[in-house]
């Protein structure tokens, strides 16, 4: 058993872990970024220390310690539209009446309505549009975040190639950069992506995806672009995406430079095309219950209809910003399509294909496809384990 909690404010950052062995119970705390102070202590048997680490994992978040994806969906579904505020207090109240008859039926395995509703209420968080400019190839910043931009490279890791064909760039993103903007601890470092599509011999992989550490990045491990003869650069622009070499790595190939997150907006799935869609599944989940229990349906049905009133005004909220809820949210960058298990799913770190209009240059389809069909993007989930986010990619072609 393992609990990692971090605590945040004006004053300090810190964090405090559990990590229960066996019989052995050691904990783990200190100022965020230092290996910080270690405390073990025996028990008689294992479930003793488990029991204690959950009591000593209580006593911390009454205090104010949360996870990591904790704080980020907090963070995502903070200050909301005051529409969206009650609908959630209704289905929360909901999920705290069900309670323990929703274990005991299982209603997560069972009962797709309850899915949805679940996942559409999850889904609806706070989103931010990326701003930048359209520069060169050459004028992106190695240290900096860009589409189609000059990748900062080292030895370790150097730009990716095969059978000495470069892959085409695709994002660099600053992982301090945009914890910075929102707030929340979400990594460190640079997340890069490359498209591998075209390469001769690579007849698998068609993207190459990494993150880059913090402590890998500096001025002195900066290596330069390979370098190229005449006759090579046009053997590589044969496998290019773009027309030709000097179109995808020079100083007359077209780049965007990203400043960092710009407009913040709330964004929610689709309600129009899925209102008919929860109302039935609405009724059907009532039907449930009241056939499992109309006892205890009869406890809950005032709920029920508070919730029907609250969905239609989320509906009318969502009709009268119709620009900005057309997919399910994230906090950099959109995905789609809605799906009625999403509130499990990974957090969008960066959408390729819902923000293709929203930076200049990013129109350019000749650049890559993978946001052909809206499915392309940047996911992250939190490790309980490692007690860090994990990154990768997704696209269809």
């Amino acid at each position: 058993m393992q609990k990692y909690l971090e605590y945040r404010d004006d004053k300090s950052s810190k964090f405090w872990e559990v990590i229960v062995i066996d019989k052995t119970l050691t904990i783990r705390w200190g100022a965020l970024g230092n290996n910080g102070q270690f405390k073990e202590k025996l028990f008689r048997t294992n479930k003793d220390a488990l029991l204690e680490a959950e009591k000593l994992s209580r006593q911390k978040i009454l205090k104010g310690y949360l996870s990591p994806q904790d704080q980020l969906f907090d963070e995502l579904q903070k200050n909301t539209p005051n529409e969206f505020k009650i609908l959630k207090s209704i289905w929360d109240k909901i999920n705290k009446k069900l309670g323990r008859f929703a274990t005991e039926n299982y209603f997560y395995e069972n009962f797709n309505s309850y899915k949805t509703l679940t996942g559409l209420i999850f889904c609806s968080r706070w989103g931010w549009t990326p701003s930048g400019k359209t520069v060169s190839f050459l004028e992106t910043e190695r240290f900096g975040q860009h589409a189609f931009g000059y990748m900062y490279t080292s030895d370790e890791y150097p730009w990716p190639c095969y059978n000495n064909v470069p892959c085409t760039p695709i994002i660099q993103l600053d992982l301090d950069v945009i914890s910075d903007c929102i707030g929340v601890n979400v990594g460190s470092g640079f997340i890069q992506l490359f498209d591998c599509m075209f390469c001769p011999g690579n007849d698998h992989e068609f993207y190459d995806f990494r993150h880059i550490p913090r402590e890998k990045i500096s001025q002195e491990l900066l290596t330069e672009f390979p370098t190229f003869t005449p006759e090579e650069k046009k053997m590589i622009s044969k496998h290019l995406r773009y027309p030709n070499f000097e179109n995808t790595f020079s100083k007359s190939s077209s780049a965007i430079h990203i400043d960092g997150l710009g407009s913040k907006f709330f964004a929610m799935p689709p309600f129009d095309s899925h209102f008919d869609q929860m109302m039935e599944e609405l009724d059907t989940l009532k039907n449930d219950i009241k056939d499992l229990d109309e006892k205890f349906y009869q406890t809950v049905e005032p709920y029920f209809q508070d919730l029907d009133k609250a969905l239609a005004q989320v509906m009318n909220y969502a009709n009268s910003h119709s620009g900005n809820y057309q997919f399910s949210a994230s906090f950099f960058g959109l995905y789609e399509p809605i799906q009625t298990y999403f509130y499990e799913s990974d957090i969008t770190l960066f959408d390729l294909g819902g923000y293709r209009n929203s930076i200049p240059g990013w129109t350019d389809d000749s650049r890559t496809n993978i946001y052909a069909d809206g499915s392309g993007g940047i996911f992250m989930r939190f490790n309980k384990k490692t007690t860090r986010w994990d990154f990768y990619f997704h696209g269809d072609r």
